[in-house]
């Protein structure tokens, strides 16, 4: 495993309703919440909950289960956000990196 594929690339955005929603684009995992810090902290918790049943319950399967990736469509808009926000600060989509939880074998 290689250093970069212990860092899953997230992104936050903004729905019209001023709810957010957050994907975990490695691990094709989705949250909710009423704000950007409580999406980032929901998918966290799913990221740690995910990975540790994917390396334990589930080792078996682990090859298909990690890395899991999204459709590339979300590919496209977090990547889209990322290049965007290098001139911009774009108010109602955030990109961020959640590293990989380990779990001891």
């Amino acid at each position: 495993m290689k250093p970069k594929d212990l860092i899953l690339r997230c992104y936050a955005a903004r729905e019209t309703d001023g709810s957010w929603y957050g994907i975990c684009l490695d691990l094709n995992l989705f949250a909710q919440a009423d704000t950007v810090e409580g999406v980032q902290t929901k998918l966290h918790a799913m990221i740690k909950d995910y990975t540790r049943e994917a390396f334990t319950e589930d080792k078996q399967f682990i090859s298909s289960l990690i890395p899991r990736k999204a459709p590339f469509a979300f590919f496209a808009r977090y990547y889209f956000a990322s290049v965007f926000s290098l001139f911009r600060r774009m108010k109602n989509t955030r990109t961020f990196n959640d590293p990989l939880p380990l779990v001891p074998a």
